[in-house]
């Protein structure tokens, strides 16, 4: 493709882009770098990909940061015997298994000294990326956009959960800006016929002309 491509990326693609970058291998990089790296493509996110990945962010640091302080206090406990749900702070369903398997799984058989110097890394880096994806790989960030309440109904029987947030904004910034394409790497939404019964919802509640092209970054 010739010329630079405007792209709406789901708060998956900012996240894989993060941790394909921290230390322990905790992710494969899907796409996500070449994406917001590369000046052949004109990023952008909706308010809720903005807010999703802002609060996933502010969560992983603090548990990082308790992880710490349990490891520290803790020298002869074994890594795997860290429990978030019984500690002072809030967690996700993807924070949990993201400590369990990516984290206990993975580093399980580290030297305390490397879990303690990767986590540390982790703590770090997941501030500075929260402060520089928005403000140095993405090239708007939507903040205030029409709410369709009509969309988000007709899309919650689809099984959705959050994602419907993320494609009401998609097609607001679609009716705004005609920035039809919106990546992710949420099977949830990137399968074909999940996509197609996203699409149909839009074509009854919207037009033909609202549709989207929900996209992995391979695809690109």
């Amino acid at each position: 493709m010739s010329g630079i491509q405007t792209l709406n990326l789901d708060t998956s693609v900012l996240f894989n882009y993060v941790y394909s970058k921290l230390p322990g291998d905790i992710e494969t990089d899907r796409g996500s770098q070449r994406l917001l790296e590369s000046s052949s493509f004109h990023c952008v996110i909706g308010p809720t990909a903005n807010d999703e990945f802002d609060a996933a962010c502010d969560r992983r640091f603090d548990l990082y940061d308790d992880l710490l302080d349990w490891l520290e206090g803790d020298p002869s406990e074994d890594i795997y015997e860290y429990d978030p749900t019984k500690r002072d702070i809030h967690t996700s369903s993807n924070d949990l298994t993201h400590i369990r398997y990516d984290v206990q799984h993975g580093w399980g058989t580290e030297s305390r000294r490397k879990q303690l110097s990767d986590i540390r890394r982790c703590k770090q880096d997941i501030g500075n990326f929260q402060d520089q994806v928005p403000k140095q790989h993405l090239d708007y960030v939507y903040v205030n956009i029409a709410e369709n309440e009509e969309l988000l109904n007709e899309l919650s029987g689809l099984g959705l959960d959050h994602d419907k947030d993320i494609i009401v904004d998609a097609v607001e910034i679609n009716r705004e800006d005609s920035i039809c394409v919106l990546m992710a790497l949420d099977s949830d939404i990137t399968d074909d016929e999940q996509t197609e019964h996203i699409n149909q919802v839009i074509r009854d509640v919207e037009s033909e002309s609202l549709v989207l092209t929900i996209a992995i970054p391979g695809d690109i």
